[in-house]
């Protein structure tokens, strides 16, 4: 289940496979943290840094690909990138 937060006053967007928690993170595109789990390093969630202000506004959904990113993950992300307004109306 995708689990999912938006900080419109940071404009930070969370998402995770399910319960956030603890994770390293390596930095895959500008502002794109892909995150992995402490003990398994599956990647398990991904951190967009100005997700309105930058992300979307410079399509770098576009350049995004990296093959570590879980299939859940990525389409949630590729849609509300497509549609933001999703935040706000996505059942989690």
């Amino acid at each position: 289940m995708i689990d999912f937060q938006y900080d419109q006053s940071s404009d930070v967007l969370y998402i995770s496979d399910g319960v956030p928690h603890p994770a390293l993170s390596e930095e895959i595109a500008p502002g794109v943290l892909l995150r992995f789990d402490t003990v398994t390093n599956d990647p398990t969630a991904i951190t967009v840094l100005d997700f309105l202000s930058h992300f979307i506004p410079q399509n770098i959904i576009a350049t995004l690909c990296d093959s570590r990113i879980p299939s859940n993950l990525d389409t949630f992300l590729r849609d509300v990138s497509q549609e933001p307004n999703l935040l706000t109306s996505y059942s989690k």
